[in-house]
């Protein structure tokens, strides 16, 4: 008998559309156990079963090559970088110019820091890279860390590379602006942060530059 298979019923599968997975019903996960050569039904009563599944769901999506999918999908919350990642290079002395400053709580404002940026400007890679130097400061009575406003004792570090570098000698009540250091490009020593405050190593690829001592005025 021949079958007019034109007058069949027929399906296109669109593999376009996204898998709606909200309708799906949970079924027992199966496998093939090789040496029995059967279809094994995990029961999902069994706790052994119920990690297996959660495993399975919990682990990220791969390619063919092994590595992780920037759009797997993901069931709990994701974090992201906060500010941008700070940079890594070789530590050494480089000449290099001001940039910018901010004040910055850290150690869940247990300690306030003013942070002087500079970029780098000696020739090689490192150049244009912008690495930070921190010192220690306080909170101005009755202001905020938007307005800018810091103080610092006659031992601080700030205070000793202020007058030595800009030769300068501030009096009680003096602004002390650090955009003073504008303009100018400065011999710097930077190193690597190793560790933590609490001196646990960081990883390699999370470690950064900072400044270590701004040695003195280049140019």
């Amino acid at each position: 008998m021949r079958v007019d298979t034109q007058a069949l019923p027929s399906c296109v599968v669109d593999t376009q559309a996204p898998l709606d997975t909200e309708d799906l019903q949970l079924e027992p996960l199966g496998f093939v156990d090789a040496d029995a050569v059967k279809v094994v039904t995990d029961d999902l009563t069994d706790p052994q079963s119920i990690q297996r599944r959660d495993a399975a769901r919990a682990a990220p999506a791969q390619s063919a090559s092994g590595k992780v999918s920037k759009n797997a999908r993901h069931d709990g919350p994701v974090g992201e970088l906060d500010g941008d990642r700070l940079m890594q290079i070789a530590p050494g002395r480089y000449e290099a110019t001001f940039v910018r400053h901010e004040l910055r709580s850290l150690y869940g404002g247990g300690a306030l820091k003013l942070v002087l940026w500079f970029r780098v400007v000696s020739p090689g890679q490192a150049f244009g890279v912008s690495v930070p130097k921190y010192y220690n400061v306080k909170k101005r009575a009755g202001s905020s860390e938007r307005g800018q406003s810091f103080v610092v004792g006659g031992k601080s570090d700030f205070f000793r590379d202020y007058v030595r570098l800009l030769d300068l000698m501030p009096q009680r009540k003096d602004r002390m602006s650090p955009d003073r250091f504008r303009g100018k490009v400065f011999e710097v020593q930077v190193r690597f942060v190793e560790r933590d405050s609490k001196q646990n190593r960081i990883a390699k690829g999370a470690r950064y530059t900072v400044i270590d001592q701004i040695i003195r005025i280049a140019t």
